[in-house]
């Protein structure tokens, strides 16, 4: 879409073309900060998954 809207480039002073390329900013940065949210949120999970296998291990090793 974005390289489609780089063809209307030259148009933007038309009402229109205007007002769907400020449209379509506006949903890339809102898909931008979803996409960067959802991995860190994807991310945090893995992340504390692997802290607790770590401590779980260090534990038992050190029990033994």
């Amino acid at each position: 879409i974005l390289n489609v809207l780089q063809l209307f480039d030259g148009y933007r002073e038309a009402e229109q073309i205007a007002v769907i390329s400020s449209k379509l900013e506006r949903l890339k940065q809102t898909l931008t900060i979803q996409l960067a949210n959802d991995l860190k949120a994807a991310f945090q999970v893995h992340f504390n998954y692997l802290r607790k296998a770590l401590f779980s291990f260090l534990k038992f090793n050190a029990s033994n």
